[in-house]
């Protein structure tokens, strides 16, 4: 799957900076970058369609453009040296639907569960769920106490400064003070990368996620969304 090469390609196609050179060189950014993304996305499959199986898993809609949108270059930099999987519903059915994640760089790879960017709607109707005491929401953060800490995932998300609701417990502020929410686990060594059992450690993340991302759907539901 993923090897040294990966990296390799990444970084010096980022050094470089040329779009010549990224022309003759595109069949090593197919073997080396995107084909193990393909080939890691395709083991996963399984596993996120019993997690949700509207979640749509074609390459082509997951994996990230390794070239960055020229309306946004400010410091002429053409190509990122991080690629990703972003795995979620069909975003012209469900838009701002919560998303699956990996992403690897050079400085390593993570992998969670959240929101690139949450609606306001959606963390509304959240917070009133969390309030509520949901069932989903009693689930999900059961799943993310038991799991998080045994699986080395975190909940993150821009924090407030100034608590929502002070009288809530701590592992419910946890939840309710974010500015968007996410579940990651961070590994900042790419050893794990080359591993074979990639597919699996990564998948046995993502399954323990499997009420959070439920909690998350009723979320959309209770913002009418779906």
């Amino acid at each position: 799957m993923f090897t040294q090469n990966t990296i390799d390609f990444l970084i010096e196609n980022w050094m470089r900076n040329d779009k010549a050179w990224y022309a003759a060189h595109r069949e090593d950014f197919r073997r080396d970058v995107y084909d193990p993304l393909a080939e890691l996305l395709t083991a996963l499959t399984p596993t996120l369609l019993e997690i949700d199986a509207e979640i749509v898993t074609e390459p082509r809609s997951c994996i990230s453009r390794i070239y960055r949108d020229a309306r946004y270059i400010r410091d002429g930099m053409l190509y990122r040296k991080e690629m990703w999987l972003s795995v979620k519903r069909d975003k012209h059915a469900f838009p701002g639907w919560p998303e699956f994640f990996f992403s690897l760089a050079p400085e390593g790879y993570h992998c969670g569960c959240g929101w690139y960017a949450q609606d306001t709607a959606t963390a509304e109707a959240m917070r009133r769920l969390i309030l509520r005491r949901h069932p989903a929401f009693i689930a999900a953060n059961a799943a993310y106490r038991k799991d998080g800490g045994k699986l080395g995932y975190t909940l993150e998300g821009r924090r407030r400064k100034k608590p929502l609701y002070p009288e809530e417990p701590e592992d419910v502020r946890d939840w309710l003070d974010r500015r968007g929410i996410y579940f990651i686990s961070h590994h900042p060594s790419l050893e794990g990368l080359y591993r074979e059992t990639l597919p699996q450690e990564i998948g046995a993340i993502w399954r323990s996620m499997a009420p959070i991302y439920r909690f998350f759907v009723e979320a959309q539901t209770e913002a009418g969304r779906i």
